[in-house]
């Protein structure tokens, strides 16, 4: 704001004067900021209310119109210390029998306690194990191995078992494994083997060389060499040949491998070409185009096409097309790097395996013993669960049985005992459900109620920031929630979602060719008028007023569940329905799940800006008009002074 030096002739408080002018224009824009301020005030009541009441749309409402919640059953058990039983809707009413003669547990190794100095990092090598010794985690389908080498240490153990998925780890507090399956049952049972690396070899140098796809002629061929390289006495000119054969085989493999992973493109593109042909010719002989194709035409074309495709001269080419495919891939560089790849490894599987063979494969169980797995580790055996339930025998994996609608959970083994349990349909359970629900609702048509039929705030602004200054903290607060509490008086959205909430609720339903409606099992409104639609339950212990009355509705339920659910499902869904329509998506008026028009009082409030924007511009233009013209007025009364003061100095001069 530029500094003004104004009044200085006229001797005028031109900032005051100034300032009393344009007051009016600021009067407007205050009106125009107090809009907005309204607009953002109900807003956020509305972005509190639409909470609540979605929240009531989607838990205590969408249980209440959901038939599957009135299906609850509750149960009892005579020893409650052996098992616990929940029953699911399904569930037969009546008395049930159950024996446990088993629980399940998992099967868990606590190994031999291994020397002092045993750290998690030790060498398996320092501790007796053999260097290419292989150890095999099995569990389940699952099989992780592990080939010691002389840098391989407890903790690589470790990682091998939690791999395979169990649990394990080494105390180096106890120097002892501790290793256990993770689920109980027989189905998850482990163990743990050692042996030597000639198996694991040999079987590497059988997938290299494809011996699974080989005919018995070529396997006969294949466990010669295996043989001849086994035999420490065998010549070296046969062990030579005997290479030679396993190299040759490997080559085949390869190439065996590349034929199969290109004949699916390979094909594809030939048999596309064949369709093409087969659809220019038709559309040639017919002397159409494409584009005129009828469902007719169209389905005969991909017949000759199957046929072409399918016949000796289509298939003749699809094989010849494979074949130059493969050629070509063979004519690759990559096709020859992946032989001596493979080559290159037959060559130091077979190196190892010789190696192996001629040291002689070692005792397992020394190998496992060495590092306290062998015989002195201490074997808990996995075992599988096992009930009698109404006489027929059942077994699990686990302690948990899901039965005829019922789960039961095992707790403790019995020692002959039986155990009654007896199903009912949850009575209570039904009638709490609407009770919580009546109560959310009551809550939420309470407050819907206060906001609609608020006291009227007339009269009360928002304060300008003058305003605030001259008040304390305690007065503000007051004065804004006169305001903010009547922000919703006699909103039109929240009128017509009260009137429909309350018609969805007095609705009556037709259940076996008769007519129900809430009043029908003691639920209904009071007579006294300020309570504008809240609901009470007929006999409900918390409800002072309506607690001495008859419990119809328990009643209901206990005579007759089925109706009450149909009946108030309906009702509920009447509601859930009403509720789920007044708050769909309008394009540019409210989005969807919400009750209010949200999009509306957005680009409301953007146009209040805007419009305080160009009001405030407005203010400015004014003032600095009027500091023009009092400015110029300044001016011209200096002048006039100026022209004065020489008019006095020149009758001064010539009276003298």
């Amino acid at each position: 704001m530029p500094i003004r030096m104004t009044g200085m002739i006229s001797g005028l408080d031109t900032d005051t004067l100034i300032q009393s002018m344009v007051d009016a224009q600021r009067m407007k824009n205050k009106r125009v900021e107090d809009k907005k301020t309204l607009i953002e005030w109900k807003q956020e009541r509305w972005k509190e209310l639409n909470t609540k009441l979605y929240k009531l749309y989607t838990t205590d409402l969408n249980k209440m119109r959901l038939q599957s919640s009135y299906l609850t059953k509750s149960t009892t058990s005579s020893n409650e210390d052996l098992v616990s039983v929940n029953a699911k809707a399904n569930a037969p009413t009546g008395t049930h029998t159950l024996q446990i003669n088993n629980l399940a547990s998992s099967k868990s190794i606590t190994g031999d306690k291994l020397d002092a100095s045993t750290k998690a990092n030790s060498k398996l090598t320092d501790l007796g194990v053999t260097a290419g010794t292989i150890i095999t985690v099995t569990h389940k389908d699952e099989e992780e191995t592990l080939k010691v080498t002389s840098s391989t240490t407890i903790n690589d153990f470790v990682n091998l078992a939690k791999s395979a998925g169990l649990n394990a780890s080494f105390d180096e507090t106890y120097k002892r494994f501790y290793i256990s399956a993770k689920n109980s049952g027989t189905e998850n049972d482990f163990k743990i083997t050692a042996s030597a690396s000639i198996d694991t070899d040999k079987s590497q140098i059988q997938s290299l060389t494809g011996y699974e796809n080989l005919s018995v002629e070529n396997k006969a061929s294949v466990d010669n060499a295996l043989n001849i390289l086994a035999d420490v006495d065998a010549t070296n000119e046969d062990k030579d040949l005997a290479i030679e054969t396993l190299s040759v085989f490997a080559e085949a493999e390869v190439e065996r491998q590349v034929i199969e992973e290109i004949t699916p493109n390979a094909t594809k593109m030939e048999e596309t070409k064949i369709q093409e042909e087969v659809l220019v010719t038709y559309l040639t002989d017919k002397g159409i185009t494409e584009d005129e194709l009828n469902e007719e035409q169209k389905l005969e074309i991909k017949d000759l096409q199957e046929q072409a495709i399918t016949s000796a001269e289509g298939q003749a080419r699809i094989e010849a097309a494979i074949d130059a495919a493969v050629i070509e891939a063979k004519g690759e560089e990559s096709y020859q790097t992946r032989v001596n790849t493979a080559k290159a490894v037959l060559g130091n599987v077979i190196n190892s395996y010789q190696s192996q063979a001629a040291g002689g494969s070692s005792d397992v169980t020394g190998r496992l013993d060495n590092i306290g797995l062998g015989s002195n580790a201490h074997v808990i055996d996995a075992v599988n669960s096992e009930i009698i339930y109404n006489g027929v025998s059942y077994t699990g994996s686990s302690n948990v049985f899901n039965i005829n609608g019922m789960e039961f959970t095992l707790k403790g083994k019995g020692t002959g005992e039986t155990i009654y349990l007896n199903v009912e349909n949850n009575t209570k359970g039904i009638y709490d459900m609407v009770k919580n629900f009546v109560s959310s609702y009551n809550d939420i048509l309470k407050e819907m109620n206060d906001l609609y039929y608020a006291e009227s705030a007339r009269g009360y602004d928002p304060l300008s920031d003058d305003e605030k200054e001259a008040m304390t903290e305690s007065q503000i607060e007051k004065w804004e929630k006169k305001i903010k509490d009547s922000i919703l008086r006699r909103d039109g959205s929240l009128g017509s979602l009260l009137d429909s909430m309350k018609s969805a609720m007095i609705t009556s339903v037709e259940v076996d060719g008769k007519r129900y409606s809430l009043s029908s099992f003691g639920i209904q409104t009071s007579a006294v008028y300020t309570e504008r639609g809240l609901l009470h339950i007929f006999g409900d212990e918390d409800d002072a007023s309506y607690s001495a009355m008859e419990n119809k509705l328990m009643k209901a339920i206990e005579e007759d569940s089925d109706v009450v659910m149909e009946v108030l499902s309906q009702i509920s869904q009447n509601l859930y329905s009403t509720m789920n329509e007044k708050m769909k998506a309008i394009p540019n008026v409210r989005s969807a799940f919400t009750f209010y028009n949200d999009k509306i009082m957005t680009k409301q409030q953007t146009d209040y800006e805007k419009q305080i924007a160009k009001l405030e511009a407005k203010v400015l233009a004014m003032e600095e008009k009027y500091y023009k013209q009092f400015a110029a007025m300044e001016t011209a009364m200096a002048k006039m002074q100026e022209q004065s003061n020489a008019l006095a100095g020149m009758l001064g001069m010539s009276n003298r």
